[in-house]
């Protein structure tokens, strides 16, 4: 078995598939005088973990160090002009990059890469975007030694300071579902996580939650659909003004508790109104928004590793990066729209229902450690949330000289709220009759979702 290999200086050609299939070797230099480095030449050596690059090579042909997943700090030489399809393949622990030019390469050229974190650009001309997006992660942190190489209307670009000693990136812009995992300290001026909603959440139902994990405190939520800013449930003071959604932090009897804020490495359950019985004013899709502060520090330290035990054996967990295979075996993902799951009465899990043994987890989520093969989720809301939200056009509804009056073509039970969201009174409708309250204080109420003003 192959453990050592000494390339000679001056070597000018390799064949290909020279060394693949190497699965000993753990260090190789290739020298410049080779030019090319050819079509899988070194194709599996998957305990490949010390690579060196000398200057002259010019390119990295397709293949060419496909399958070495022990590679985990890669410099590539500032004489490379290209860079193959599949040419690193599944290295898959590749944390950094450091390059010195920019190179023309193909979107698979690191496929299978997915735990690259960091790129760290010593050129001496800006770095160009689309070598940014050869490594196919938008949260990757791009290093530069000078605003001037700096890539304009880009995103995560840190910026050092020598002289003053900081580290600083002017907007940290995050997408869940993607490894973010900072090798140093840095100042964010402006902070964020966007991730998308689609889901529906039935009225009383249990489905269509999700989960957030930001490395940071988060001050705002925004929709950008909507253009609006939203509000927890747990912090809503005027609905009548306010957009809300639901929020849930974990505790120790596994149970989930309604929450107004979301601090920086714990996970939370979340879920946006978004259902065609609710007012469409409170329903919520697409890209959402978490911001948080300006100036904050983001640090390896901020990204805890959280981990709550609940008597049940199971574990509510964060994840910044890819899990390993023998991991994700262990691990029970939110089945977040999917809807082929079924629970153990062979029924349908409705999407965002269930923690299940089925769904691998992403970064920046919170997962479930695999106890059984699924974990069910508290229903949307309380009831007085569901009727807050309610689109009702089957209600007739009106105020005059200190009188509210119902009528409903239904019977039903249905609650009258202050604009705190306080519930003060509960009243049966029957089908067709008109229901007059006399006694309640003059001000603004919320039934059914509407407005009305009691004078």
């Amino acid at each position: 078995m192959l453990r050592d290999i000494q390339l000679p200086p001056g070597l000018v050609n390799i064949g290909d598939y020279a060394f693949s299939g190497c699965y000993a070797l753990t260090e190789l230099v290739v020298p410049g005088s080779v030019g090319r480095v050819p079509y899988g030449a070194f194709y599996g050596c998957e305990n490949l973990k010390d690579l060196r690059l000398e200057e002259g090579i010019t390119s990295i042909n397709d293949y060419a160090f496909s399958g070495c997943r022990s590679l985990t700090n890669l410099v590539l030489p500032a004489s490379l002009t290209k860079v193959g399809y599949n040419a690193f393949d599944g290295g898959s622990n590749i944390n950094s990059v450091t390059l010195s030019s920019s190179f023309s390469g193909v979107y698979n050229s690191f496929r299978g890469c997915d735990r690259i974190t960091s790129l760290y650009w010593k050129g001496t001309e800006p770095i160009q975007q689309s070598v940014i997006k050869y490594f196919n992660n938008p949260n990757l942190l791009v290093n530069v030694y000078s605003s001037e190489l700096a890539p304009e209307d880009v995103d995560n670009i840190i910026v050092t300071d020598t002289i003053a000693g900081t580290r600083t990136c002017q907007n940290l812009a995050l997408r869940q579902g993607y490894p973010f995992k900072p090798e140093t300290d840095f100042i964010a001026h402006n902070s964020s996580l966007t991730i998308d909603f689609f889901q529906t959440t039935p009225m009383g139902g249990c489905a269509g939650w999700q989960t957030v994990l930001a490395p940071f405190d988060v001050v705002r939520v925004y929709s950008e659909e909507k253009e609006t800013e939203l509000t927890p449930f747990a912090a809503v003071t005027n609905i009548a003004n306010q957009t809300p959604f639901w929020l849930y932090e974990a505790n120790s009897s596994s149970e989930w508790n309604e929450t107004a804020t979301i601090n920086g490495g714990t996970p939370y359950l979340i879920a946006m109104p978004n259902n065609a019985e609710y007012d469409p004013r409170y329903c919520v899709s697409g890209p959402v928004t978490f911001y948080g502060a300006e100036d904050i520090s983001i640090s390896p330290a901020s990204l805890t590793d959280y981990s709550l035990t609940w008597p049940s054996g199971h574990q509510f967990r964060s994840l910044w990066m890819p899990l390993t295979e023998e991991e994700a075996n262990n691990a029970m993902g939110l089945n977040v729209g999917i809807n082929y799951l079924t629970n153990d009465e062979g029924e349908e899990l409705a999407p965002g229902s269930a923690f299940h043994a089925g769904v691998t987890p992403k970064p920046l989520e919170g997962y479930v450690t695999r106890v059984g093969t699924r974990m069910s989720l508290p229903v949307i809301g309380a009831q007085s949330h569901v009727e807050l939200l309610a689109a009702d056009n089957d209600l007739g509804v009106g105020a005059e000289d200190g009188t509210i009056w119902l009528k409903s073509d239904r019977d039903r039970t249905l609650g009258i709220y202050r604009v705190d969201g306080v519930c003060v009174r509960t009243v049966n409708l029957r089908a067709g009759e008109t229901l007059s309250i006399t006694d309640l204080p003059r001000g603004l109420y919320l039934i059914a979702g509407r407005k009305l003003l009691l004078r």
